[in-house]
């Protein structure tokens, strides 16, 4: 086997591995992407307002509402 050719092969099997790699790392971020997902800003201003409606008719709005104190805006 010739230099070029062990060459290739371990480029193609760099750039599979990478490529499975990314493979899985989206599969991982999409499983379960719909489920309750309220990142850290738009939950810091909920905990201090009143949630718009969207929020409240949410079937998650009752789990993470439970343990939430709110403030009257200014």
């Amino acid at each position: 086997m010739s230099h070029a050719s062990r060459f290739a092969r371990s480029r193609l099997a760099h750039a599979l591995l990478v490529a499975g790699v990314v493979v899985l790392g989206i599969a991982l971020r999409l499983n379960n992407i719909t489920t309750e997902s309220v990142y850290w800003d738009e939950f810091s201003s909920l905990i201090h307002l009143k949630p718009p409606a969207g929020y409240e008719a949410s079937p998650n709005f009752a789990y993470w509402d439970m343990a939430v104190i709110r403030e009257q805006s200014h």
